[in-house]
């Protein structure tokens, strides 16, 4: 029984590792990366999953000096 338990937990821990549901901009970096990495034919900021990205909110002061935010 213990056996076929921990098979089985095997298993689902195989399918859960093998879904391709990935999300851009779920690990660091991703957006910022220039890869499309969920593979829907959008890259970084272009991907609307990354809106909410720090790199992608676009320039937070109203310098009209080249700064850290390009």
């Amino acid at each position: 029984m213990e056996r076929h338990f921990l098979l089985s937990l095997v298993l689902v821990l195989l399918l859960i590792g093998c879904n391709d549901s990935h999300i851009e901009g779920h690990a660091p970096g991703e957006c910022s990366d220039r890869t499309d990495n969920d593979g829907d034919g959008l890259y970084d900021c272009d991907d609307s999953d990354c809106a909410g990205a720090p790199v992608c909110q676009g320039d937070d002061d109203d310098s009209t000096i080249s700064d850290d935010d390009d």
